[in-house]
């Protein structure tokens, strides 16, 4: 994100950079219900994560894109899916998510690769990839972060670029040595 910063001197007279502000994040504290400007991609993810967890299906559909939607269908298509897909039911109920890697490779563009352990699970089972954009469209939903897809992510050599032993592999279960740091639920 851009900023604005101001020179001052530091010990020694040497010159440092201070940051003055950060545009792009968030200023809410909590997550959003239905898209917004106002929410950056990593509180978008975070609300789908938290939604899924408590399957809350409505609050995760909402922060889907047109374009998701069209190819998932109406609100009760993508809640069958969702409970029933054999790739995606790791994500409900979930005992906990890791956030493994963020990007944001353009502009409008935003991917988040998170590690799930499913209900019963102690270590992560499965790993996913969220692609959004920033809506260009006029209406409602100019200039906010919606999800254009969930990707399971299992191809061994994404896995070994991120640093994650493929199942079955030594360390057993997918992201087995991930963060646990404040991404954790």
């Amino acid at each position: 994100s851009s900023g604005r910063a101001s020179r001052v001197r530091g010990a020694g007279g040497r010159p440092l950079w201070r940051l003055a502000r950060v545009r792009g994040e968030s200023k809410h504290t909590r997550l959003p219900c239905t898209p917004s400007p106002e929410f950056a991609p990593e509180a978008v993810v975070e609300a789908q994560i938290e939604a899924l967890q408590e399957c809350c299906f409505e609050r995760a559909y909402a922060l889907l894109s047109p374009q998701a939607r069209a190819l998932v269908g109406p609100m009760q298509a993508y809640i069958n899916r969702m409970a029933r897909s054999r790739s995606y039911r790791p994500l409900v109920g979930h005992a906990r998510a890791t956030h493994v890697r963020r990007c944001q490779p353009s502009r409008n563009t935003y991917l988040e690769v998170v590690a799930v352990a499913g209900p019963g699970h102690d270590k992560a089972n499965a790993l996913y990839c969220w692609i959004l954009t920033r809506h260009a469209g006029e209406g409602n939903l100019k200039d906010c972060w919606v999800t254009d897809w969930v990707k399971v992510v299992d191809d061994p050599k994404i896995l070994a670029v991120l640093g994650i032993p493929a199942a079955g592999s030594e360390g057993g279960d997918v992201g087995g040595g991930g963060s646990k740091g404040p991404g954790k639920h």
